[in-house]
């Protein structure tokens, strides 16, 4: 039996390619699924209970990625194997952007064998078509909250700063004013400390004057140059 169509998704194509090829979300697309396994990025299987009638068949499938054109096109095979049923499936997908969108293009062939498939394509092809409509809006549904998880993440994700160096938020680091920092004629602020009667004894020579209340900048708050004799440097 052969099958195929096209479906429109309303997400990006690469979101809907991640799905894909996504072996755990593929195994939500399909009914009955009882147990899932991933061997490695190219292989897994399950086990399904496929609805057929008024009954079901359990099988045991195995896929494999044959071929992929990263994000516009890719192939699987599958190999089935139940009471009563050999299953062989080979589908193809094909993505292209539809606007803000995708549309996906798919083709699949699919043989049962054994008791089964001895029931005939007449009754076998209805329930093929309804079990391919089921997969389809399961692979909706996920690639809708793929697009969702994506779009969460965005939001939650904070702007960076523009703009680099120290400071808050990437402003600049206050800097002094160049003229406070060489006018010699900067004055306190506030009166002066009151000064005392007579400096102690042992005082140090040369203080700057600062506990006598004298402005730092002013020439008064320093000592005259010591006395004594000094040596001069002048010929005799």
């Amino acid at each position: 039996m052969k099958v195929s169509g096209t479906r429109a998704f309303a997400a990006p194509r690469a979101t809907v390619w991640e799905v894909l090829n996504d072996p755990a979300r593929l195994a939500k697309t399909m009914p009955g699924v009882q147990g899932f396994e991933v061997e490695d990025e190219r292989r897994w299987k399950a086990n399904v209970k496929i609805p057929l009638g008024l009954g079901g068949l359990s099988m045991s499938i195995k896929f494999e990625k044959t071929e992929e054109r990263e994000p516009e096109f890719a192939s699987l095979s599958a190999k089935g194997t139940g009471v009563g049923a050999l299953m062989q499936m080979a589908t193809r997908f094909h993505l292209s952007e539809d606007g803000g969108g995708t549309s996906m293009r798919w083709e699949a062939d699919v043989r049962i064998a054994g008791p089964v498939g001895s029931m005939g394509q007449r009754v076998l092809q209805p329930i093929v078509n309804q079990q391919v409509q089921n997969v389809l809006a399961a692979l909706d549904v996920q690639v809708q909250e793929a697009a969702g998880s994506v779009e969460a993440q965005d939001a939650q994700t904070p702007p960076q700063p523009s703009g680099s160096g120290g400071g808050t938020a990437g402003a600049p680091a206050p800097s002094l004013d160049a003229h406070s920092k060489t006018d010699p004629d900067l004055k306190d602020v506030g009166p002066p400390a009151e000064p005392g009667e007579e400096a102690e004894p042992g005082a140090r020579e040369g203080s700057s004057g600062a506990q006598e209340g004298l402005n730092p900048w002013h020439e008064e708050a320093y000592s005259p140059d010591p006395e004594g004799p000094t040596q001069s440097t002048e010929d005799p």
